[in-house]
């Protein structure tokens, strides 16, 4: 995975907090809740033919109390959704669907609330660079994001 898909799972993916800058308790869930918000997420995003989710959506260490942010199930399955489409369009030179579904990043969850600001430019230049039919700007962006 590259280092945008890396820093935005560390980012999402939270074991604990320190005493500055802390959030109210109420803005994490545990390991369960997660998965859960995951598989909501699923049934309500439909990945390419020949594509599936992964058995395993969430990384999780049974040996420690991990503590997830609020909405970071949604935010990993939009991002497994983006990737997979991302790949589709790259597989079949530019499909339309593909373009479609790379293009609905902006109103999803991850980009509007768990993006930092290089990670929203990366989502923006690929729904761009689809939308106009450039395949050269999506397979770049992309590639950062998903590796």
């Amino acid at each position: 995975m590259r280092a945008v898909l890396v820093l935005l799972l560390a980012g999402l993916l939270l074991c604990s907090c320190t005493e500055h800058g802390q959030q109210p308790r109420t803005s994490f869930q545990d390991y369960p809740a997660a998965v859960k918000e995951y598989l909501d997420a699923e049934g309500r995003l439909d990945l390419p033919s020949g594509k599936s989710w992964p058995a395993s959506p969430i990384p999780h260490n049974d040996s420690e109390r991990e503590e997830y942010e609020r909405f970071a199930g949604t935010a990993l399955a939009e991002l497994f959704y983006f990737c997979a489409w991302a790949d589709t369009y790259r597989v079949t030179g530019g499909s339309i669907e593909a373009a479609t579904r790379i293009s609905q990043i902006k109103g999803m969850d991850v980009y509007r609330n768990r993006s930092d600001a290089e990670t929203k430019r990366l989502f923006g230049v690929a729904a761009a660079a689809a939308s106009r039919g450039d395949s050269a700007g999506v397979l770049d962006s992309t590639h950062q994001l998903c590796g």
